[in-house]
């Protein structure tokens, strides 16, 4: 198994560092749909329109009448989907890239903007904002050096759906009077795709036979469906590709398969050369975006056996890690059991954003995800009586910074939070929390020593940001912990972080 593979196993979807900030965005993932609209909008402007099909999806450019426009090939397998060029002055490229955790504008803004150093990215020399808004979510100008040349690029990034669109207009600097009303009037113009609309659960494309018996060893049950990624990858390390597809097809409607982690994957190689991969990658797509808009929403409850209906009992909210759900989360932190031991309610709830029926992610969107928090919280009320001050949180890995981040941002509503391990798609931290803010408040940072570093650095930040509000913080890197997960100690010790946590009870650090 590669490198790549195993991180992916410790960390189901590992948390990814953003880079440069045109990358930031378009290093997200990779779509594999191609569209084609019947009745576009009318252009705001008179200049010819032509329809260009990149790799993924069709596109209708307005471009400027004058020079002969040709497509110039992008590389296939990118987020890079389609390149024109007018052999003389502009270039147009497209970038579609796909996002489990699409932040707010603000967010979308700060990670654009943020410097990077990566190699090859261009030097920034100026960029402006012109437009902020819900429709069109960022439109830039900006001026860049690439290779010792400057460019005048106006860019426009909208966000639809799972879908980032990435518009680069470019020209050579000075640009003129002409060449710049030219780039403005395609990206004024530029038309999307329109929002494909479902209804109903696609149907696998792909007739493939089921494979035979699994030898001992292979992961999880027959039929367990929740191990069908895993499943394709043994056996596409195998070299068996029609098996492979296979799981990769079964587990796209019942596991929430994402293209982007097979295509990147070294071990999917031969899979993803297969002439038919492409049909089963949009497949894949349209499944999650089925489940975008056919929302699917469990919660897991356990109260203490013996439990009196109307008496008021600590509450601990649990928020499962990114690509699972929340009966897993439940079954493998023992909910019934961790309920029974300590007299607390405990609820699991799964994520705002559906993956599948059984996995999920969150948004990491703090206004989205606590209303999802809070539709849950709804069907306990004629089961629970919380008591008051008495609600805590508890994550891990994406889950782990959403409940610290909530219970930081919402001191009014929750005694603290138990992070395990916090990991973020979109590089959310505790920036902006004001001295004295957590005062009488109560969290505990858990991660592994020898595991992602970006976990491990992530927690120290979380704990450092949260004392210096005021808060009471117990953090701790366990030095004999090495993979993403829960903490060797963790039901051992769970009774001592929720007394800290849920009852203000010090504990030694």
């Amino acid at each position: 198994m590669s490198a790549e593979s195993e991180r992916r196993d410790r960390m189901r979807y590992p948390w990814r560092k953003k880079t440069a900030p045109l990358t930031a965005i378009a290093a997200v993932g990779v779509v594999a749909a191609a569209m084609i609209w019947n009745q576009p909008g009318a252009p705001s402007s008179a200049h010819p329109a032509a329809v260009f099909t990149g790799h993924r999806f069709a596109y209708r450019v307005h471009t400027p009448a004058g020079p002969a426009w040709r497509e110039q090939p992008a590389a296939s397998g990118k987020d890079l989907d389609l390149v024109l060029i007018d052999g003389e002055a502009i270039t147009v490229r497209v970038t579609a890239t796909t996002s489990t955790a699409v932040g707010s504008n603000e967010e979308l803004l700060r990670r654009f903007l943020r410097p990077g150093p990566e190699p090859g990215s261009p030097e920034v020399l100026d960029r402006q904002v012109l437009a902020l808004g819900e429709d069109r979510a960022l439109r830039v100008h900006a001026r860049e050096r690439i290779a010792g040349r400057d460019y005048d690029t106006q860019l426009e990034i909208v966000g639809r759906d799972d879908v980032f669109y990435v518009l680069e207009v470019s020209a050579r600097s000075p640009v003129a009077a002409s060449t710049a009303a030219a780039q403005l009037a395609i990206v004024r113009d530029f038309e999307l795709p329109p929002a494909e609309v479902l209804l109903a659960l696609p149907a696998p494309p792909l007739a493939l036979p089921a494979p035979a018996p699994s030898a001992a060893g292979t992961p999880g049950a027959p039929d367990a469906p929740d191990q069908a990624y895993a499943r394709a990858s043994l056996a596409a390390q195998a070299g068996h590709v029609d098996e492979a597809l296979y799981w990769l097809q079964r587990g796209a409607i019942d596991d929430g398969v994402d293209v982007t982690d097979v295509s990147d994957d070294p071990d999917f190689k031969a899979v993803v050369a297969d002439a038919r991969w492409p049909e089963l990658q949009a497949f894949c797509l349209r499944v999650r975006r089925y489940y975008a808009h056919h929302p699917v929403e469990i919660e897991a409850v356990a109260v203490p056996r013996g439990y009196r209906a109307g008496t008021p009992i600590p509450l601990l909210i649990a928020l499962h890690g990114l690509g699972d759900g929340a009966a897993q989360f439940f079954a493998a932190m023992e909910g019934q059991g961790a309920a029974d031991v300590f007299g607390v309610a405990i609820v699991s709830v799964s994520g705002t954003i559906a993956r599948g029926p059984h996995h999920f992610a969150w948004a990491e969107d703090p206004e989205r995800d606590l209303a999802r928090i809070d539709r849950a919280l709804a069907k306990l009320r004629d089961r629970v009586a919380i008591a008051e001050g008495k609600t805590a949180l508890l994550g891990f890995s994406q889950g782990a910074q959403l409940a610290v981040e909530l219970a930081a941002r919402h001191p009014e509503r929750f005694a603290g939070a138990i992070g395990m391990s916090p990991g973020t798609l979109t590089e959310r931290t505790l920036d902006g929390l004001a001295a004295g803010s957590l005062a009488k408040r109560h969290f505990v940072m858990l991660v592994g020593a020898g595991e992602y570093p970006g976990n491990v650095t992530l927690a120290a930040d979380d704990a450092a940001k949260l004392r210096a509000a005021g808060a009471e913080v117990y953090h701790r890197a366990h030095p004999d912990q090495k993979q993403h997960s829960f903490p060797p100690d963790f039901y051992d010790a769970f009774g001592t972080w929720l007394g800290f946590v849920i009852d203000g009870k010090p504990i030694a650090p």
